[in-house]
């Protein structure tokens, strides 16, 4: 097994990206358990933190559908960099002239997804 800070989340808590909430919770808990640094001497308290930051993110559905579109896991296809990057331009400039808030690129493909689905 890889060092815990070469590992994406998934491998830290030693589940699959399509593992289910409970499969999550009962992973993370039997990890806490093995690098607590109280109850087992010389462990690194760092790799504890890295455990519990793993799950704070998979445990959060929407924080881990965005891992997984960063990661380019999961069913929904990767969104190319290139159109981020020209979106994130175009939103600073728009925000900038006229003073108003425009949604993030992750906002707006959330609600693009949303509209689909309620589409069909």
């Amino acid at each position: 097994m890889a060092p815990v800070r070469e590992q994406n989340y998934y491998q830290r808590l030693g589940v699959t990206p399509a593992a289910a909430p409970d499969q999550l919770k009962r992973a993370y808990r039997a990890r806490l358990l093995e690098t607590h640094p109280a109850l087992h001497r010389g462990a690194d308290p760092a790799c504890f933190q890295l455990i519990k930051r793993a799950y704070e993110v998979l445990a959060n559905p929407s924080e881990r559908r965005r891992y997984d579109t960063l990661m380019g896991l999961g069913s929904e296809p990767s969104r190319p960099p290139i159109y981020r990057r020209s979106y994130d331009r175009l939103l600073a400039c728009l925000s900038a002239r006229l003073r108003v808030t425009v949604l993030s690129f992750d906002d707006l493909a959330d609600q693009v997804d949303v509209a689909r689905r309620r589409a069909g």
